[in-house]
């Protein structure tokens, strides 16, 4: 018997990290109409912002978290949660950050500690909830990358490495667990308007506004992705297009057109 992903991920409770602005935001106020939530970042006035929002047109229940997920004690936490909760069906891991600039010229301490959350959270938060769906009919975790996961990128060197690590790793356990009931999706925006290009120093004004997507948008074409049990979603058909191109394109022009690019 064909188990649709609302049987799978019944009851319904979503965990998204990084949720108080962004990408992670626009998952809480989506999932939040169906779903009851928990939301984890460091920044509680945000999240209390947030969940007052969402409180407004929906009655779902919304939990806060305050967690820097960098930290082990924090970590630590939030994996307990995630592998015990009995009501878990869907993991976002969104958090994540950003640096720009040439590798040697930025802060070590910053780049370990991005590596730190944009990979060995993520892992061990994935571990944490496939742990908990076993003993269930099946869960989703949403795992988000980008398209800099796609290319070597030239000043910004770690950031896309993280990502490549995340499409790598996600893509592979969606493998393992392609029969079980549990979805696995990798997530790959672009040019998304949120504030991580501020965060990361990120000239906005070089990009061209037909990459710019906004954060709803790509949380709407990541649900209807999860939706189609899709290991992988792009959302945008420029983003599409381009990494499509990526994959034709001798790789020293790629890595060309990157230094132009970011440099």
């Amino acid at each position: 018997m064909n188990i649709t992903l609302e049987q799978k991920i019944e009851p319904n409770k979503a965990y998204i990290t990084g949720a108080s602005s962004g990408i992670g935001a626009a998952f809480a106020k989506k999932l939040a109409k169906d779903h009851d939530i928990v939301i984890i970042a460091r920044d509680t006035e945000r999240l209390n912002q947030l969940a007052e929002d969402i409180k407004k047109n929906s009655d779902s229940k919304v939990d806060i978290i305050e967690a820097d997920l960098t930290k082990s004690t924090d970590l630590k936490k939030i994996v307990k949660m995630v592998t015990t909760d009995k009501n878990l069906s869907l993991l976002v891991n969104n958090a994540g950050y950003g640096t720009t600039g040439k590798f040697v010229d930025l802060k070590i301490d910053q780049e370990i500690n991005q590596i730190n959350l944009n990979i060995v959270a993520l892992v061990r938060l994935t571990h944490a909830a496939l742990t908990n769906f076993k003993s269930k009919i099946g869960g989703a975790i949403i795992n988000v990358a980008s398209i800099a996961g796609f290319l070597p990128a030239p000043y910004n060197a770690t950031y896309a490495a993280t990502k490549s690590f995340v499409r790598s790793f996600t893509e592979a356990i969606h493998k393992e667990y392609k029969d079980s009931g549990i979805v696995l999706q990798t997530l790959c925006p672009g040019f998304t308007k949120t504030e991580f290009q501020t965060r990361a120093n990120f000239d906005e004004s070089k990009i061209p506004g037909f990459l710019w997507m906004d954060a709803a948008d790509v949380v709407k074409e990541s649900l209807e992705a999860l939706e189609r049990e899709q290991s992988i979603c792009i959302p945008g058909l420029a983003n599409k297009s381009l990494t499509t191109l990526l994959d034709v394109l001798p790789k020293n022009l790629v890595q060309q057109i990157a230094d132009i690019m970011l440099k």
